[in-house]
């Protein structure tokens, strides 16, 4: 009695002896068989080192990399995060650009004595001084704006309850002031002030906080509680995101701005929607 081996092996004797042409031409299959499979698997072996590498290249970026990612055919210099940023000279970002932010705090006078100063984004601020912000994003978007004082109560700023006009929209690469027109008065008591800046693609997605900063009472007061909530959400949102920060304290070129933050949207989720908060502190 034969085993399955060699009963096979018997076989494939037989075969040969009786059929020696068709042997010829199974080897013959079996080597252009054997090529293919070897052809598919090196291709296969390729794309998988490709994507591996792009995953890792694309996670590795620096927030300011990020930003510039696919705007037009021109990427982000070398000197990013190293001597400082320079902005590419593009106009519109590619499609493959993740959603991002980039401000700057400003020490302004508000006699205009002085041309507005960027100061670091942990700087202490004095009673008595005065700040604004520089935003732009690298995709454009309708720009959403509340300032919440010492006193805990958030308020309007774009759009704002009093101007009850449609939300501000972006262009990407394009600064914008904020307040757009004055600055934050440094007032007592201490504490923390905080911007509440949110750039979405959609403005359908953010009607109720539209809503809520339009709604008030007979006195024209908004009702904190539906803005309240509405912060709230949009911040468990923020928490919830994978975002990359950098802060960047020398300027590229004496055109660009010192002290910059770049925030972008670091995860795969769909990113038509980035919500930063900015704290001025004065203890």
């Amino acid at each position: 009695m034969l085993n399955t081996t060699s009963k096979v092996l018997a076989e494939d004797r037989l075969l040969t002896r009786a059929a020696p042409k068709q042997s010829c031409d199974r080897e013959g299959a079996d080597a252009q068989t054997l090529l293919t499979l070897c052809l598919v698997r090196w291709i296969a072996i390729t794309v998988c080192a490709v994507g591996v590498s792009w995953a890792e290249e694309g996670s590795g970026l620096s927030a300011a990399r990020l930003y510039y990612q696919g705007a037009g055919q021109q990427a982000a210099p070398d000197g990013v995060g190293k001597r400082g940023v320079i902005r590419p000279s593009v106009s519109s970002p590619g499609t493959g650009t993740r959603l991002g932010i980039r401000y700057n705090l400003l020490d302004v006078d508000p006699k205009g004595a002085r041309p507005a100063v960027a100061v670091a984004p942990d700087s202490v601020w004095k009673v008595g001084q005065c700040a604004a912000v520089r935003l732009e994003a690298n995709r454009g978007g309708y720009l959403y704006v509340l300032a919440r004082g010492s006193s805990g109560a958030w308020q309007p700023l774009l759009p704002s309850a009093e101007a009850a006009g449609e939300p501000l929209h972006i262009t990407p690469y394009s600064p914008t002031p904020i307040p757009r027109d004055h600055c934050f008065e440094i007032l007592p008591p201490a504490g923390k002030e905080r911007l509440f800046v949110i750039v979405s693609e959609r403005r359908e997605d953010l009607a109720e906080l539209e809503k809520a900063i339009r709604q008030g009472d007979g006195s024209g007061a908004l009702k904190q509680s539906a803005l309240n909530g509405q912060v709230d959400r949009l911040r468990t949102e923020l928490r919830g995101r994978d975002l990359k920060v950098q802060k960047i304290a020398r300027a590229g070129s004496p055109q660009e701005t010192p002290h910059s933050v770049f925030v972008v949207a670091a995860d795969s989720r769909p990113n038509d929607r980035l919500v930063v908060e900015i704290e001025i502190n004065h203890p």
